[in-house]
């Protein structure tokens, strides 16, 4: 927060895939929209939200996104959508680096809810925070309200879930000032993309590309200069999707996402 006589703060928590499909008959999404033509369409966007700690420590951002991995067309309409989450730690002004599928885990799905998760809500506060070693287990309530078929005339059915977000503190530098600092442009992307960091000493950098079960598909080690520099990556033999981008720089490491078109 700021009195008005000083420039705000912010940070970038993640970037989105995809945007809602239009609801009105000729406008750009509406034939990949998967709900009944009833006078129109309903229509589902990102619907960003937030939930924090009872001790404001950290702040959790959920939002729903599609995969174009897995999109008809490899488009980006929001038309299978699954609820994303990401912490940050405010003591420590660390985001942590995991972006947790919280309606489409690697295991146990719930095919209700997976790739369906129009509507969610997320609870303002969460359940509990849990230690464990280096680490913590937060508790965040949240709702899915979906239809099966996507009929609008159709009962929808609620879905709630206190889905516990594991992070590891060892995974990430908790020093802010150590925190590694960089941007991934374009993005989305196709053929190359270019990371770009500003360093004060001369680095080894190790630059890894995962994809979303966190495989290592791509790894580029740079000798980077004191100053700015900007790192041509060349992506052209992957897939489009979602890939995850890691910069490590000694014990600072740090990772984005990146849509490949």
């Amino acid at each position: 927060m700021t009195d008005g006589t000083t420039g705000w703060n912010f940070i970038t928590v993640d970037s989105i895939t995809s945007e809602a499909p239009a609801a009105t008959s000729g406008f750009p999404g509406f034939a990949e929209n998967p709900w009944d033509d009833d006078a129109g369409k309903v229509t589902s966007d990102s619907r960003i939200q937030l939930s924090r700690t009872a001790d404001g420590q950290f702040i959790i951002y959920t939002w729903a996104e599609s995969d174009p991995a897995f999109t008809n067309g490899a488009k980006f309409w929001n038309n299978i959508p699954n609820v994303k989450a990401r912490i940050y730690n405010v003591t420590t002004s660390v985001l942590h680096p995991a972006e947790v599928n919280v309606t489409k885990p690697a295991t146990s799905q719930n095919p209700n809810v997976a790739n369906r998760a129009m509507f969610h809500f997320t609870s303002p506060s969460t359940m509990s925070v849990t230690p464990f070693g280096n680490g913590y287990t937060v508790k965040v309530p949240i709702t899915v309200t979906t239809s099966n078929p996507y009929i609008q005339g159709s009962p929808n059915t609620h879905y709630y879930s206190s889905d516990p977000i594991t992070f590891l503190i060892s995974g990430i530098n908790e020093n802010a000032k150590d925190a590694l600092q960089f941007s991934v442009f374009p993005n989305p992307a196709n053929e190359k993309c270019v990371v770009s960091l500003n360093l004060n000493e001369n680095s080894n950098l190790e630059i890894s590309i995962l994809n979303y079960l966190g495989q290592v598909v791509k790894q580029v080690n740079h000798k980077a200069q004191f100053g700015t520099n900007d790192i041509e990556i060349n992506i052209a033999n992957l897939k489009s999707g979602i890939y995850f981008v890691n910069v490590k720089n000694g014990n600072a490491t740090s990772t984005k996402k990146l849509v490949v078109e």
